[in-house]
């Protein structure tokens, strides 16, 4: 049995972002899926950024020079921005047009899962992830690796050239760009050793000092050097199974959970050519007769998250009080 036009619209909204109304399918039903896909694009081209917490206006709870009362008072104030946050995105992902960079944006926010609880490190992460969302993965890692959220992540209590965190050298390959199965032990300790030397001062900006940088030569895939950050990463980017990792979670992500393997190659291959460019892998997909596949349709549970947003999109739903929305998440 064939699949509706009207079905095919709805799956690319469900999927491409977060649903559409009745009322704007009725209206829309006309019009092919490119432009459609088009539109998708058009309207998340503009990059709205959350703005909760002010720059001027943060105090970094790891400041030494807080004193025990002071700490406390950020603490608890960090709290309520982190709520405050939360909703903020919230009305993003549920009002605004754009709704492929919000999609986008949450896709990243859990491909790059890091825990933190300060606001501001959260919202400049948050930022970066929709900066980048449709644009250049080479780019957004980058820029991601040098934040102050990813630094803390690092724990700058172990970067130091005699400590190096494996830990956080594990999670970049196994989780960030590799993936597990081309993840190979002897990779880990350079990459470790190369991200030396970065730490948060007391305002909890990202600073590099040079005497807790491990200098000594390394090796990682047969390349030798002093590496620094963004020479680590150029090193991972130039391999193809980052775009075959990217790729894959992508598709799963947008498409099905269960894998086409020939889809997904070529689909890799095309990423890795373009240099990693977000918005044209995703226009390939979405551009392409397989993804509205029967198949392929109702074949993706919702998240929490995408439940709600398309609850809301779906029907006009008004919450005076927005918070039972953490409730709900939780």
């Amino acid at each position: 049995m064939n699949v509706s036009e009207q079905k095919k619209i709805q799956h690319l909204y469900f999927r491409a972002g977060f649903g559409i109304s009745l009322e704007k399918l009725g209206q829309e039903l006309s019009k092919d899926l490119n432009t459609h896909v088009n539109n998708l694009f058009k309207t998340s081209k503009t990059i709205s950024q959350l703005n909760v917490i002010n720059e001027l206006d943060f105090v970094f709870p790891g400041n030494r020079q807080l004193q025990k009362e002071e700490k406390q008072a950020v603490i608890k104030d960090s709290e309520e921005k982190m709520r405050s946050l939360n909703l903020q995105w919230m009305d993003k992902i549920i009002l605004e047009e754009g709704q492929l960079r919000e999609k986008m944006t949450l896709f990243w926010h859990d491909h790059f899962a890091t825990q933190n609880r300060i606001p501001y490190f959260a919202q400049t992460q948050n930022n970066i992830f929709r900066k980048h969302a449709l644009g250049s993965f080479r780019a957004m890692l980058f820029d991601l690796f040098k934040d102050p959220s990813m630094v803390q992540f690092l724990n700058n209590k172990q970067i130091r050239k005699k400590h190096p965190n494996e830990i956080f050298a594990r999670d970049l390959l196994e989780h960030y760009t590799m993936g597990p199965e081309n993840l190979k032990l002897q990779d880990i300790k350079p990459v470790a050793r190369s991200f030396t030397g970065w730490m948060l001062d007391d305002k909890g900006r990202s600073v590099f000092i040079d005497k807790d940088k491990d200098k000594e030569e390394k090796i990682l895939f047969n390349v030798k050097g002093n590496f620094k950050v963004d020479e680590i990463l150029i090193i991972l980017l130039k391999k193809p199974e980052v775009a075959n990792f990217i790729t894959t979670k992508i598709y799963k992500y947008f498409v099905n959970d269960v894998e086409n393997k020939e889809i997904i190659q070529g689909l890799a291959e095309n990423f890795y050519k373009s240099d990693y460019d977000i918005g044209k892998l995703l226009r390939e997909i979405f551009t392409s007769t397989w993804f509205y596949n029967k198949e392929n349709i109702g074949a993706k549970i919702k998240t929490p998250i995408e439940l709600i947003a398309s609850l809301n999109r779906s029907f006009p739903i008004t919450l005076t009080d927005k918070k039972p929305f953490i409730y709900l998440q939780k």
